[in-house]
């Protein structure tokens, strides 16, 4: 199942990232379809019948709207009907003005189903558009089946009666009273077609019933509904045939209501496909109302987890191998020489980093104090705590400038003690001073 919905949502997204040119190819390939199948079944004129023509009108039908399919068709089978009698083509001409009146009455977006619905006789599955429809459209679209129903039984008539239609043309020129039994013949053979009025009234029960189940507030609605319109569709031919006699066959009728049943299994895939282990059911109210509300989501994949590997470089970078040609090792590390365990946060490092280096400097420190004080007591003068014995230096002017080597030492070596260190040196060299001079 999976798999099916990748599929589904792969050609969805196709059609939607190239709809641009699906829908001319689409529009193409079904007004060159009717095209043919009106020059095969009703083709009296040879000028419609060559192919670039028929390839001519469906290139302009594929960037036209739907609707003008529709008129092209229409068109056609004037001419055709012209071919046959004058008679043939005044009918053709007020029923079609009926059914279009009809049909932009009640349904004008279903233009498709005029073309659709005379091909699918032919296909010998007529039962699938009442089925489709009746889960993807409205009661409405009733019209516009029956109007493409009336359209392929009348095109069926004339291409049956056209040698006796025309015949009767011929001699219909000699008396006017021939052409209004013409006009009768063809009524009356047209319109008792019992088995074009058992089809329209089946399709308009089927496309109701089918409606009314999907919208139902119940799990798996969409199946219901076709499974029940599929033997409802059967009952009521098989119960016309019982009444009127129609003849038809019901082994072909058995295997096309199964086949549309099959197409319309995938049509709900595609567009009502519900996921109802997940159903929700809420109740909440207002001022004015109470709500009961059943929530079934839909089925969806989930997208899938992107796991980002972070490699950090100067972590896994090899250290620098120890300087060991002066014969001594730095007793300090540098400080990206550190190697944090894992549970180990820097919060915890920077103390103990602070507290070692305030170590080692206070050792410093008290390293030359502890020197100068052995040294005084071995020569035997009088040693004074915190008094370093080392001679002391020339006095220098005010004016003369420090150098420039003693200065970068000095701030070198002040910058890397710590604050209370140097302010215990300060005191220190300024008590030393203090010494000598007095």
């Amino acid at each position: 199942m999976t798999s099916l919905v990748e599929i589904k949502q792969m050609i969805r997204s196709f059609y939607i990232r190239f709809e641009m040119w699906i829908t001319p190819l689409w529009k193409f390939l079904l007004s060159l379809i009717m095209l043919l199948a009106i020059n095969s079944h009703v083709g009296y004129l040879a000028a419609l019948k060559p192919l670039p023509i028929v390839l001519m009108m469906a290139l302009l039908c594929s960037f036209m709207p739907v609707g003008f399919m529709a008129l092209v068709g229409s068109f056609y089978i004037f001419g055709h009907l012209y071919a046959v009698s004058i008679e043939t083509l005044g009918v053709t001409l007020v029923l079609f003005l009926l059914m279009f009146l009809l049909y932009f009455r009640f349904s004008p977006g279903d233009t498709v189903v005029l073309i659709l619905m005379p091909l699918l006789f032919l296909l010998k599955i007529p039962y699938l558009l009442p089925l489709a429809l009746g889960l993807v459209a409205s009661p409405l679209s009733i019209a516009a089946v029956s109007c493409g129903v009336v359209i392929y039984y009348l095109l069926a008539y004339v291409q049956t009666n056209a040698t006796i239609m025309g015949a009767s043309s011929v001699a219909s020129s000699e008396e006017d009273t021939e052409i209004i039994v013409q006009l009768r013949t063809f009524l009356t053979g047209f319109l008792t077609n019992k088995e074009m009025w058992v089809m329209v009234a089946a399709f308009a029960m089927v496309i109701v019933v089918v409606y009314l189940l999907r919208r139902l507030s119940i799990d798996h609605s969409w199946k219901i509904a076709i499974l029940s319109g599929a033997v409802l569709n059967l009952i009521a031919l098989l119960i016309g045939d019982f009444m009127y006699d129609i003849q038809i066959s019901f082994l072909g009728v058995v295997i096309g209501i199964f086949f549309s049943a099959i197409l319309c299994f995938g049509l709900e895939f595609f567009f009502f496909q519900l996921d109802y282990t997940r159903t929700e059911r809420v109740q909440f109210e207002d001022d004015d109302y109470y709500y009961y509300v059943k929530a079934v989501p839909k089925v969806t994949l989930a997208e899938a987890e992107r796991h980002v590997k972070k490699i950090n470089r100067a972590h896994h970078a090899p250290k620098p191998a120890p300087d060991r040609s002066s014969g001594t090792q730095k007793n300090k590390p540098e400080e990206n020489d550190y190697d944090f365990d894992e549970g180990e946060t820097l919060k915890e490092r920077v103390p103990a980093r602070t507290a070692a280096s305030r170590a080692s400097a206070s050792s410093r420190a008290a390293a030359p104090a502890r020197s100068g004080i052995r040294t005084a007591a071995s020569q035997g003068a009088p040693v004074r705590a915190g008094v370093s014995s080392r001679p002391a230096s020339p006095p220098r002017s005010p004016a003369s400038p420090r150098p420039a080597a003693a200065t970068r030492n000095l701030n070198s070596s002040r910058s890397q003690l710590p604050a209370d260190d140097m302010r215990d040196r300060v005191l220190r060299v300024g008590e030393d001073r203090t010494g000598r001079t007095t």
